[in-house]
């Protein structure tokens, strides 16, 4: 029943899977002269063949004639009728079949390194290497050095449909999240085939890897939602430290929408996740730098400097980066990174009276009714947002509203008498 757990409607596909397997049993007893009076009376076994071969038995079962959706035969039933099929013809595929069923990752499962009509010599050859990619604990340690097998698996994705509530991880657990990927996905059988049957040893195999990881989705002519998933598809491709979070969870994470953004996170952990749908931590960083800001940390939703510095991205929710004018921490200019990819920028104060004789020294900005504390500079006079973010090529953009921001911060708080020139 493997691949009944992520199947949408797994009931119906479970129906499938015992007609199916009620089916082959029926007829494979028929083509070896054991079928029962049950096949006999409906006919399971017209137009075949006898045969004395299990093995030519089953294989036969795919020219089973087909008369409504029920008669279909279930993936794993079309494997199996396959590997009967190489059987029947040549006995050394039983014995290299029964070797991978031996191991302790693969248990049986053959679709994702086999393809139809290859040569028995090139099955093998794909065997020995993709035997030393996996092992009990799922990927074997060589191929997770910079994560370059998942990553790899990863770079097949392109589009939403492709990676969202896909799950991440480099384990065998308990739902084969990976090995369920790796069975149904057809591009992904389709680039390790070919790395493998062009690779001669394990060096060779992850360079080739390691080369699909640096395909890249260019951004030209993409925005909104179309923009998002492309730089969150290639971050799942290139993103070495994002996943070193990922892999370091003691479950899956998966890939989710959340506030407007794509999102990697812990399944059932409020905040902690990161945002992989924007350039934001590259150009926070430069604002960084430029203004000598400091991030604001809150380890109740699991946000510290440590963060970029051990994996390369700020944690959403709202990232949040400030200057301070004075020793007390009580008036400072913030930039926010903020929900659905507005960039906010606003200078808090310690009382709402102060609040306001900034806005009226100032001439500028906007007060909010549910924010009394804070003047903000990213709205034009109709409270419209004035921008977005989404890539580091557009600092500059940003950063033009955000020099002339600072310069009347500078200068209303030096009227105000808060600090000196």
């Amino acid at each position: 029943l493997l691949g009944l757990s992520c199947v949408p409607n797994r009931f119906d596909f479970a129906a499938v899977l015992y007609r199916s397997f009620g089916r082959m049993i029926r007829h494979i007893a028929a083509e070896l002269g054991v079928e029962s009076k049950f096949g006999a009376e409906r006919g399971h076994a017209s137009k075949i063949t006898n045969t004395d071969s299990f093995y030519q038995a089953m294989a036969n079962c795919a020219d089973m004639p087909s008369t409504d959706d029920d008669n279909r035969w279930a993936r794993p039933f079309k494997e199996e009728m396959e590997k009967a099929k190489l059987i029947s013809e040549n006995g050394e595929w039983l014995e290299q079949f029964l070797k991978m069923e031996r191991h302790p990752y693969f248990k049986g499962t053959t679709n994702f390194y086999y393809t139809e009509g290859i040569t028995l010599d090139s099955f093998k050859h794909r065997c020995e290497f993709v035997a030393e990619m996996f092992d009990a604990k799922g990927i074997t340690k060589q191929y997770r050095k910079r994560h370059v097998l998942l990553r790899a698996i990863m770079s097949r994705m392109s589009m939403w449909e492709d990676i969202e509530r896909q799950y991440l991880t480099e384990n065998n657990e308990t739902h084969k999240y990976l090995k369920l990927l790796l069975i149904s996905d057809q591009r992904i059988h389709d680039m390790l085939a070919d790395i493998l049957d062009n690779s001669h040893n394990e060096k060779e195999i992850i360079r080739a890897l390691e080369g699909e990881t640096k395909s890249l989705i260019p951004y030209d002519d993409k925005i909104g939602s179309e923009l998002q998933t492309a730089i969150a598809c290639n971050a799942l491709r290139r993103d070495v430290k994002l996943y070193d979070w990922i892999t370091e969870q003691p479950s899956p994470v998966y890939v989710h929408w959340k506030n407007g953004h794509i999102a990697v996170a812990i399944p059932g952990k409020w905040f902690d996740r990161y945002f992989i749908d924007s350039e934001r931590d590259k150009m926070a960083q430069r604002f960084i730098e430029k203004y000598s800001m400091e991030y604001y940390a809150d380890e109740e939703v699991h946000k510290s400097p440590d963060d970029y510095t051990t994996y390369g991205r700020y944690k959403g929710e709202d990232a949040i980066f400030y200057f301070n004018y004075d020793e007390n921490d009580d008036y400072s200019f913030n930039i926010n990174f903020s929900n659905n990819h507005r960039f906010r920028i606003f200078v808090e104060l310690p009382k709402k009276t102060r609040a306001k004789k900034f806005h009226e020294i100032a001439k500028a900005g906007h007060i909010y009714k549910d924010d009394p504390y804070c003047v903000y500079f990213d709205c034009d006079n109709d409270g419209n947002p004035l921008f977005r973010y989404y890539l580091d090529c557009e600092f500059d953009e940003l950063d033009a509203y955000v020099e002339k921001a600072m310069k009347t911060t500078h200068d209303t708080l030096v009227k105000m008498g808060i600090i000196s020139t």
